[in-house]
């Protein structure tokens, strides 16, 4: 599916839907293609994909941590 977002001026590449059902259950991709889930609503997925980002978030914060105090010693 291509999708394009407001004020692009032209689409680049494929874009397609972060959460889907399966069956009963539903699930978010996040990069390289893979799946989280089962959850018994969309609201849970859309939920524990915030969940998700933050707690990514919070591990790219503490590794660039870690590395500057590396270089600092």
């Amino acid at each position: 599916m291509y999708i394009k977002r407001e004020n692009e001026v032209e689409l680049t590449h494929e874009r397609s839907e972060r959460f889907f059902q399966a069956d009963a259950a539903w699930f978010f991709t996040v990069r390289g293609g893979r799946c989280m889930g089962p959850y018994q609503t969309k609201r849970d997925a859309v939920w524990a994909s915030g969940d998700y980002i933050r707690n990514q978030s919070a591990v790219a914060a503490m590794a660039s941590n870690l590395i500057g105090a590396e270089l600092r010693q």
